[in-house]
């Protein structure tokens, strides 16, 4: 089912830390080429540590990671995160370091005049590479407080687009889920690719296998997202 993702948001306990689970779950990611943002959640809770979680990331999980903001009044009910921005010389420095491990030409540049690499080149680097799975972006937060969710969801914006898909195109998508609904039906969830699905359609499916839509929820699946609608008869 995680073959389907665009991209993916690892929630970490900033209490707990990585897990059995959280060390099996980034593995499959890593493996299938998933972008992956990391979300550092419960940073109001008591015993939460910022720091030591970051480390047990970069050892266990992908080395290749950068936090894009502070946590601060760790463990409170204040507890908050601050975004890094252009301002801030170490986030700047962090960037250029880990980007350059996969572009030589942004070294190069930067070791030529630091002054010639824009903080806007970064943020376009860090997005490119972030989407090719190469690096994962770390945020602070807590889900409870609404902390540092803002800053998480202008991340996924900024650094995992979906797919666009062609509406108009030729009906195109992968079948992920198959189950039953409340009256014993077989509802599918698809991934559509291209085109749009209406009920009553006639679909192709398993090569020379033909049936109808029968209903189909009331929710977009023509942007390369996934939707369910019952399966073809």
């Amino acid at each position: 089912m995680l073959s389907v993702l665009d991209g993916a948001v690892l929630v970490i306990s900033a209490v707990e830390g990585v897990q059995t689970q959280t060390r099996l779950l980034m593995r499959t990611l890593r493996r299938l080429h998933i972008p992956t943002l990391l979300f550092v959640n419960k940073i109001d809770r008591g015993g939460a540590d910022a720091e030591r979680v970051l480390r047990s990331v970069s050892e266990k999980l992908a080395p290749a990671i950068i936090p894009m903001g502070s946590a601060s009044g760790l463990g409170t009910r204040g507890a908050r995160s601050t975004p890094y921005g252009a301002a801030d010389a170490g986030f700047t420095s962090r960037l250029v370091d880990l980007l350059a491990e996969h572009d030589d030409a942004l070294l190069a540049a930067y070791v030529d005049d630091e002054t010639a690499v824009s903080y806007r080149r970064l943020r376009g680097e860090l997005a490119a590479q972030t989407r090719q799975a190469l690096v994962h972006p770390v945020f602070f937060g807590s889900a409870i407080t609404g902390a540092g969710v803002d800053s998480l969801m202008a991340g996924i914006s900024e650094l995992l687009p979906g797919a666009e898909g062609d509406v108009d195109g030729p009906v195109s998508g992968s079948v992920f889920k198959v189950e039953r609904g409340p009256a014993g039906e077989k509802i599918a969830y698809v991934r559509m690719l291209s085109g749009t699905v209406r009920v009553r359609d006639r679909l192709r499916f398993r090569r020379d296998n033909e049936g109808k839509v029968t209903a189909r929820r009331p929710r977009s699946a023509s942007n390369g997202r996934s939707a369910p609608a019952r399966p073809p008869r």
